[in-house]
């Protein structure tokens, strides 16, 4: 036996609603099972969002370093920016800073979410997390034993929220 939240009436646990004055019973378990899902969802895009606005961050910083060493400004900050790598390495650019808007979408709708909205938000980020983390480690390989991870743990925390937002939209109920 339950009480009713609205009459204060004793009620069986198995109804649907109150007999007395027909207040729907259960809504309060089902609430907050939706919100623990829509923050976990969240979670992993605060982890992703944080990679991503510090690897923009870095960028911006480096952008206007070269602007400001340079008498004549060059934007290029690519290692090799003619060929196969120049293409990976834009197309590792797009992604991480794709990426980032996923994470912001996932942050702002995130408890609106229905299940497949939630699931396909959360695969666009995987991948768009992993070809930025995989395109970052092929452009970088050589420069990587001279600056260590410093490009490279901004698209791991990405990869990271996307990874926790994937698994919690796993959970979502239709």
């Amino acid at each position: 036996m339950v009480q009713c939240p609205e009459c204060g009436r004793e009620v069986s646990d198995q109804a649907a609603t109150c007999p007395n004055c027909g207040c729907p019973l259960g809504v309060t378990s089902v609430a907050p099972a939706k919100r623990e899902k829509a923050a976990s969802l969240r979670g992993g895009a605060i982890i992703g969002l944080v990679g991503g606005l510090s690897f923009i961050a870095v960028l911006a910083v480096l952008a206007i370093g070269t602007m400001q060493s340079t008498k004549e400004p060059t934007y290029t900050l690519a290692p090799a920016s003619e060929g196969v790598y120049g293409i990976l390495y834009s197309a590792a650019f797009v992604a991480i800073i794709a990426v980032t808007f996923v994470f912001l979408v996932a942050l702002i709708h995130g408890e609106r979410l229905k299940r497949k909205a939630a699931m396909t938000l959360s695969v666009c980020a995987v991948v768009l997390s992993a070809t930025g983390l995989l395109g970052m480690l092929m452009c970088f390989n050589v420069a990587l034993v001279c600056v260590g991870w410093f490009f490279l743990w901004e698209p791991v925390l990405e990869l990271v929220g996307s990874i926790k937002m994937l698994k919690n939209a796993l959970r979502y109920e239709e």
